[in-house]
C-alpha cells in the first residue's frame, strides 16, 4: 500500500486500485477456466516446449512470429510443465502486470516535467480495462498479447523518465524491440518511439546515442543469434510467412472487415479515443502557444501515434483479424483515462458541480455501454459453446478427453500427424517434422523443396508421411480438411490406405468441429485397452478381446457402473477384435441397445462394416487387432429403464450371426451383452 501511495494515489485512490485489480483478477481465472479454446494456444506452448529441449528456432522448425514468446515461457513452464492450464495461468499473470503498468502510464502522462500526472487517469485506465471482458478472455489464452502489451507499455514508462533520460531512453528501446519480437505488428514502435526520446530530450546528442545503442543491443539480443543461423528462415518467419501476395480487392475486402469487426468489438474504446481526439485537436487550436502545448503532450501524443500505427500493421498479414487489436487496447485505456481527466477540466473544476455530475454520468454509461458490448461478443464467441447441458463447461477438459484417449491407443514415443498442436501438447507427446506450426504450416501451393527448406508442408509432404506410416497416430479435425483443400482426396487416399479411424470428437477446438484419430494397419497388439477385458469368440475366426463404453463427453466405465444417458444422447463404443483365420466373406457388426430385461424393442442402433467402413473383414491378417469405433444414438423415443448393448458379428447377405462362445468354449448365443446402460427421460 506504502509503494503504490508513493508512486502518486492517495489512500483511497490505492484502494479503489486494489479493488479494480481484484475484479480483473477474478475475470482472468473465469477465462483461464472457461473460455473457449484458440487454435494458436497449441503451437505457441509447443514452440515453448521445443526451445526448452534446446531446438532452434527457425533453424529447427518453423515458427511464424518474433522469437521472445517461445525463449520466455520456455524457460519459466520447464519447472511446471508445457500444458494449456499452465500457459493460461502464465498469460493471466502477464496480463494482471500489464493492466497495473496501463495504470501507472495512465497516471503519469504527460510526464513532461511540468504538468503533473493525475491518479485519477490511472484508475479510469484500470476501470475501463477491467470492464472489457473480451479483451481480459485474449489476455488469459495462451498467445502474444500479454507479454507483449506488458513490454510495450514498459518501454512507454521507460519512455517517460524525466531524470537520467539517456539510460531510459536505451532500456525503452530495448523494451519496444522486445514488444515487437514478441508480436512483430508492435514494430512501428521501434520507429516512433526514438523521434519522442530526442525531441525531448534535454541533451538531445546523447539520448540519440543511448537511443541507438538500446537498438542495437536490442536488435543484438532478440534476432541477432537467428540471423547469424539461417538467414532465410528467420527472415521468412518474421516477415514472408505475414506478406504472401494478396490481390488488391482481396486485401481491400479483409481490411474493410477490419474495421467493421473493430468497430463491433471495441466501439466504446474507438468512441472514447475519437472524441478525446476530437477534443484534444480543438483545445490545440485555441491555444495561444500551440508548440507548448504539443511539447506538454508530446508523450500522449506519442503513444497515440503508436495506437494507430499497429492499428494500420494488423491490416498487413495475410490472416488479419479485428480480434488482434486486443494488444493495444491496454494503452488505448491508458489514453482514455488519461484524456478524461486531462481534457475535460470543466469536469474536474471544483466549482462546476453540475458538470462534474454529467461528466461521471456519462464515463459511468461509457464503461457500462463497454461492457455490455464486449461481454455480448465474449458470450457469442468465447463462452456459448462450452455452454453444453445448461451450464458452463471447462473449455479443456475435451481437450484432455482427447489427448488421453489418443496417446493410451498409439505406441508410446512415436510422432504423430496432426495440426491440432493443442492435442499434441496436452499428451506430451511430439509430431512430425514441419508440423510444429500447426495450422500455419500447411502450405497448399507450395512446392516441395521450398516446403522442407523452411520446415513447413504441403500435400506431397503429407501423402508421403501417410504412405510409409511415419506417424503413430494421425489426428484431423474437419478444419483441416478443408485447409488441404484440393488436396484432400489424395490425402484420403493415402490415409485409407495405411491407417484407420478409431474415435471421433465432436464439437473439438476452436472450431466446434470433429476430430478423427487413426492409428496405422496392421498392430498384432491393441495399444492402451481395451478398458474392459473379456474374452470371447466369434466363430472360429473371431476373438473379441474387450470393449471401451462411454458417453460422449465422459470417460469409459466399468460393466457395475451403470452409464447415464438421455433420449439423443450419444454411446461411443469401442471394440476390440482379433483375427483369428483370413475371412472370405464380407461381416457387419450390429450394435443394438436393447432393455436389460429381455423386454422387446431396439432403442438405438449402429451396424455396418468394422472401422467405419475403412476396415472390411475381408481386409483382416490373421492375428491383427482392429480397434472398432462406433457411435451409437439412443433413439429418442427411447423410454427410460435399465438397458444394455447387444453387440456381434453378421454376413449382411443372408442375415446370419456368427455364434458367440465364451471362456471355456461356453455357448453364450449369438450375441455379446455388454454394459450398463440407464436411460432417464426429463
Amino acid at each position: 500500500m506504502d509503494k503504490i501511495m508513493m508512486a502518486g494515489f492517495s489512500r483511497r485512490a490505492a484502494l479503489v486500485l486494489l479493488g479494480l485489480l481484484l475484479v480483473y483478477t477474478v475475470s482472468a481465472a473465469f477465462f483461464v477456466v472457461y473460455r473457449e479454446i484458440n487454435v494458436d494456444e497449441g503451437w505457441y506452448l509447443l514452440a515453448a516446449r521445443e526451445v526448452g529441449r534446446g531446438r532452434v528456432l527457425y533453424a529447427d522448425f518453423a515458427y511464424p512470429q518474433g522469437p521472445l514468446l517461445p525463449y520466455a515461457y520456455g524457460l519459466v513452464l520447464m519447472p511446471f510443465g508445457y500444458r494449456l492450464l499452465t500457459g493460461r495461468i502464465l498469460t493471466a499473470l502477464l496480463g494482471l502486470v500489464g493492466a497495473g503498468l496501463a495504470a501507472w502510464l495512465a497516471a503519469r502522462l504527460p510526464a513532461d516535467g511540468i504538468t503533473r500526472g493525475d491518479a485519477r487517469a490511472g484508475l479510469l485506465a484500470l476501470a475501463l480495462l477491467t470492464f472489457l471482458p473480451y479483451t481480459i478472455a485474449h489476455y488469459t489464452s495462451t498467445a502474444t498479447y500479454a507479454l507483449a502489451s506488458l513490454l510495450l507499455l514498459g518501454a512507454l514508462l521507460a519512455a517517460s523518465a524525466r531524470r537520467r533520460q539517456a539510460l531510459w531512453g536505451a532500456v525503452a528501446m530495448v523494451a519496444a524491440i522486445a514488444a515487437a519480437g514478441t508480436r512483430l505488428s508492435l514494430a512501428p514502435a521501434i520507429v516512433i518511439l526514438p523521434i519522442y526520446l530526442v525531441a525531448t530530450a534535454r541533451s538531445r546528442g546523447r539520448v540519440l546515442l543511448a537511443a541507438l545503442a538500446g537498438t542495437f543491443v536490442g536488435l543484438a539480443v532478440v534476432w541477432g543469434p537467428f540471423f547469424l543461423i539461417d538467414p532465410q528462415a528467420t527472415g521468412f518467419n518474421n516477415w514472408g510467412f505475414h506478406t504472401t501476395e494478396m490481390e488488391l480487392a482481396a486485401r481491400l475486402e479483409m481490411a474493410g472487415g477490419v474495421v467493421m469487426g473493430t468497430l463491433a468489438e471495441f466501439p466504446t474504446v474507438v468512441v472514447l479515443l475519437a472524441v478525446l481526439a476530437g477534443a484534444g485537436l480543438l483545445r490545440l487550436w485555441r491555444a495561444s502557444d500551440r508548440r507548448a502545448v504539443l511539447r506538454r503532450q508530446a508523450l500522449p501524443l506519442t503513444s497515440g501515434a503508436i495506437l494507430l500505427a499497429m492499428g494500420l500493421a494488423h491490416a498487413v498479414p495475410r490472416s488479419a483479424s479485428s480480434y488482434y487489436h486486443n494488444v493495444v487496447i491496454p494503452l488505448a485505456c491508458a489514453l482514455g483515462g488519461y484524456g478524461i481527466v486531462r481534457l475535460w477540466p470543466a469536469a474536474t473544476a471544483r466549482g462546476s458541480v453540475r458538470w462534474r455530475q454529467i461528466a461521471v454520468a456519462l464515463v459511468t454509461a461509457l464503461l457500462g455501454l463497454g461492457f455490455v458490448f464486449q461481454l455480448t461478443t465474449c458470450y457469442d464467441r468465447l463462452l456459448l459453446r462450452p455452454l453444453r447441458g445448461g451450464r458452463l463447461n471447462v473449455s479443456l477438459d475435451r481437450i484432455a478427453q482427447a489427448a488421453a484417449y489418443a496417446d493410451a491407443h498409439s505406441t508410446p514415443g512415436t510422432p504423430w500427424l496432426a495440426f491440432s498442436t493443442d492435442l499434441v501438447v496436452d499428451a506430451r507427446r511430439d509430431v512430425l517434422p514441419g508440423l510444429e506450426s500447426g495450422p500455419p504450416a500447411y502450405f497448399r501451393y507450395g512446392e516441395t523443396a521450398w516446403c522442407q527448406r523452411f520446415r513447413v508442408v504441403n500435400k506431397e509432404i503429407l501423402v508421403e508421411m501417410l504412405h510409409h506410416q511415419q506417424a503413430g497416430l494421425v489426428a484431423l479435425t474437419d478444419e483441416d480438411f478443408m485447409r488441404v483443400g484440393e488436396g484432400r482426396d489424395q490425402i484420403l487416399e493415402a490415409l485409407r490406405a495405411s491407417y484407420y479411424p478409431i474415435r471421433e470428437f465432436d464439437r473439438y477446438g476452436q472450431a466446434h468441429g470433429t476430430l478423427y484419430l487413426y492409428v496405422p494397419r496392421g498392430q498384432m497388439e491393441p495399444v492402451g485397452g481395451p478398458f474392459v477385458p473379456l474374452g470371447a469368440r466369434l466363430g472360429d475366426q473371431v476373438a473379441f478381446l474387450g470393449y471401451d463404453l462411454a458417453t460422449e463427453t465422459g470417460s469409459p466405465v466399468l460393466p457395475d457402473t451403470p452409464l447415464v444417458v438421455r433420449p439423443g444422447d450419444k454411446l461411443h463404443l469401442t471394440l476390440y477384435w482379433r483375427c483369428l483365420q483370413p475371412i472370405s466373406q464380407e461381416l457387419h457388426v450390429f450394435n443394438h441397445l436393447i432393455a436389460a430385461d429381455g423386454r422387446p424393442g431396439i432403442h438405438g442402433q449402429e451396424d455396418g462394416t468394422p472401422g467405419r467402413g475403412w476396415v472390411p473383414t475381408s481386409s483382416w491378417a490373421m492375428g491383427q487387432v482392429i480397434v472398432d469405433h462406433w457411435v451409437i444414438p439412443v433413439w429418442l423415443d427411447a423410454p427410460a429403464g435399465e438397458d444394455t448393448l447387444a453387440v456381434g458379428l453378421y454376413d449382411p447377405a443372408t442375415g446370419v450371426r456368427l455364434p458367440v462362445w465364451g471362456p471355456g468354449d461356453t455357448p453364450w448365443g449369438d450375441h455379446l451383452l455388454l454394459g450398463r446402460i440407464r436411460i432417464v427421460r426429463d
